[in-house]
Formats: structure tokens, sequence, C-alpha cells
């Protein structure tokens, strides 16, 4: 498949995490690190989080004005983040 080099921003409120990383992925596998390049998405670690649960939605969530992409890379974002099956959990909190 073709490689998805995304490189995203991403805010933390606690700091820990904030940063731009390029996202290299293909149906081998991916990696992710730090890097100093421009970014291609700006997003918040919660729209990261909920992706990386199964919720790839970049493209929609650009269009709701929560994040801000190229939108190849917004699309990039969407299928490296789509998992098959998708995850869940069987037990309520």
């Amino acid at each position: 498949g073709a490689d998805v080099r995304p490189q995203p921003t991403v805010p933390d409120p606690l700091g820990d995490l904030t940063g731009s990383y390029l996202l290299q992925a293909d149906r081998a596998g991916a990696e992710c690190a730090p890097t100093t390049r421009e970014p291609s998405v700006v997003l918040d670690l919660e729209d990261l989080s909920a992706a990386y649960m199964g919720r790839p939605r970049f493209r929609r969530w650009a269009r709701a004005g929560r994040l801000s992409g190229a939108p190849e890379a917004l699309t990039a974002m969407d299928a490296a983040f789509a998992w098959d099956p998708e995850p869940w959990c069987p037990e309520l909190f």
C-alpha cells in the first residue's frame, strides 16, 4: 500500500507530549517519532486519543473546526488509524 506520512502537531495540556510527530505507516506497520518538520495536521490530545481508541474521524473533525490539516493528510490519518476489527470493551464503566 501507499505510505502514509502526515506530520501531526499535538498540544498537550500537561506538556508531556506537546510537539510535532512524523507518522509513517503502511500495511506492514507504523512508526511515530518526534520531528521538526512543518505539521500537516494540528489536533489536540483528546482527538488523537479518540482516534487511537477506534474513532478515526479526522476529516469530519476538521469540517467541524476541531482540528486543521491538509485534505490529503487528514485522509491519510483516517486510514492510518482505522482498525479492523474496531476496538471494543465488553465491560461497562
